[in-house]
């Protein structure tokens, strides 16, 4: 962040930038998600408007996400630049930590894997460092990137602003801002879905505010939906995945042999 190593907010914004713009994103869906389900997609809104909303096109259209989303050699091009504008090089590389949990998932460590040999083109020095106990250290501010997945559990937004808003003091983030984002923006626009009652047009809104801060201020990139299998025997009745967590118990209670 911006308090970071003594640098100016400018110079922390480029280099988070420049290592965003060398994410991937489409080889990690080809190689690690289009295995599981072949339909999958690079996600590019952190709304959550998923890749079936029809608002995830409309949001990411004119969120940000643009950038992220041009060819490889595009976006390394662009990183290159920013990095060369403080000094960074292959010869001189940026060195950044990623921090990530789940050493045996392979998943992770493939996602991982990726990103440290996509970053180092243009020089970009990632230490890939798993750990097992992922979710205890992810406010500890020991790493410069890290991998944040969650699930959705209802259909409204209330939720993001706990992950990226401010808390009531105005001045410290709030329990899940992990990453210590104090955009007040962005927990103004926020604080609209608990305050208001807001309809689709005025959420979309809302959360476009979000979405233009969160790319302008290289917060962070979407990368997929996770894909997923349930599997049933035939002679067990009314199993019906849900798109909401707890996605295939949610109805338990329904099921019958």
């Amino acid at each position: 962040g911006p308090a970071g190593a003594g640098m100016s907010a400018a110079k922390a914004n480029d280099l988070r930038k420049a290592f965003l713009l060398t994410v991937p994103r489409q080889e990690i869906v080809d190689k690690l998600v289009k295995t599981i389900n072949p339909a999958a997609k690079v996600l590019n809104s952190i709304t959550p408007y998923f890749n079936a909303s029809p608002s995830h096109a409309k949001m990411s259209a004119t969120s940000g996400v643009k950038p992220y989303t041009d060819a490889e050699a595009t976006r390394l091009a662009a990183a290159k630049a920013l990095l060369a504008k403080h000094g960074y090089s292959t010869t001189n590389p940026l060195k950044l930590t990623l921090h990530w949990g789940g050493p045996t998932n392979e998943r992770r460590k493939n996602t991982a894997a990726l990103i440290v040999a996509a970053a180092a083109k243009v020089g970009i020095e990632v230490n890939s460092k798993p750990s097992a106990v992922w979710s205890q250290e992810l406010g500890n501010n020991k790493s410069d990137l890290q991998f944040f997945a969650w699930a959705q559990t209802s259909t409204v937004f209330t939720g993001l602003r706990t992950i990226y808003g401010i808390a009531d003091d105005g001045t410290t983030p709030r329990n899940s801002n992990y990453i210590d984002w104090l955009n007040p923006t962005v927990d103004k626009a926020l604080a609209r879905h608990s305050d208001e009652i807001l309809d689709a047009d005025g959420a979309f809104k809302v959360n476009q505010t979000f979405e233009k801060e969160y790319f302008k201020d290289a917060v962070g990139l979407p990368l997929f939906q996770w894909a997923s299998i349930a599997a049933a025997t035939k002679t067990l009745k009314n199993v019906k995945p849900s798109a909401l967590s707890p996605q295939i118990v949610w109805n338990y209670w329904e099921w019958k042999y």
